[in-house]
C-alpha cells in the first residue's frame, strides 16, 4: 500500500461537488479497480484531508462508477469534503492504492483518475 495526494481547486465562479471515477488505462491490461483486492483486481481508495491521514480512516474506493463526494461525513470525506467547494478554495485528496493479490501481467499499469465538478 502507498499514499499520496492531489490538490484540488475549484477556480469557477460558483461551488462545485466533485464527482470521482477511476479507469485502466493501460491497453490490453487485465487489472480492474474494485472494492475489495483479489486476482487482477486492486483497490483505489480516496479521502479529501489536509494532512496525510492515517491508513485505517479510508473507507471509500474509487471505481469504475462515478461516485459524488458526500458532505463530512459522506464517501471520501475526511477532515475535509469534496461537497460544494467554494469559489477560490481548495481541497487535498489522498489516495491509497492496495496491489491485487495476484497477477498475471507484471508490466507498469496506468490509471486514469476523473475528478468532474458538477453543480450541487
Amino acid at each position: 500500500m502507498s499514499a499520496s495526494s492531489v490538490v484540488v481547486t475549484n477556480e469557477g465562479s460558483i461551488p462545485v461537488t466533485l464527482r470521482l471515477h477511476v479507469s485502466t488505462a493501460t491497453p490490453g491490461s487485465p487489472w480492474i479497480l474494485s472494492t475489495a483486492p483479489g486476482l487482477e483486481t486492486g483497490v483505489l481508495e480516496g479521502l479529501w484531508n489536509a494532512a496525510q491521514p492515517p491508513g485505517g480512516s479510508f473507507a471509500t474506493p474509487i471505481t469504475g462508477s462515478t461516485t459524488t463526494s458526500g458532505n463530512f461525513g459522506g464517501s471520501f470525506a475526511g477532515d475535509q469534503a469534496g461537497y460544494q467547494v467554494p469559489p477560490g478554495q481548495s481541497r487535498s485528496l489522498w489516495l491509497r492504492f492496495t496491489m491485487p493479490d495476484s497477477t498475471s501481467d507484471i508490466s507498469p499499469q496506468t490509471f486514469l483518475l476523473r475528478i468532474d465538478p458538477v453543480y450541487p
